[in-house]
């Protein structure tokens, strides 16, 4: 995600946000290179944090289906 996370933080600074599916090591302080395949969707504010979970799933599958990975 590349937006202001309306769901958790009004009024906060732009953000990147990347989630790297099934990886557990520890990342901080290294430099990441990330490329940008296909925008799955635009930003939106949620109710509520179980509505944001709901779409962040659907999200992760439509991500393995254009990465052509399995879920």
């Amino acid at each position: 995600n590349i937006g202001f996370r309306p769901t958790l933080a009004d009024n906060k600074p732009i953000s990147l946000e990347v989630h790297l599916f099934d990886f557990e090591e520890d990342l901080y302080n290294q430099e990441l290179k990330i490329s940008f395949v296909k925008r799955l969707r635009d930003e939106q504010k949620f109710e509520n944090i179980e509505a944001l979970q709901t779409q962040l799933n659907q999200d992760r599958i439509n991500c393995m289906q254009v990465l052509g990975a399995s879920n």
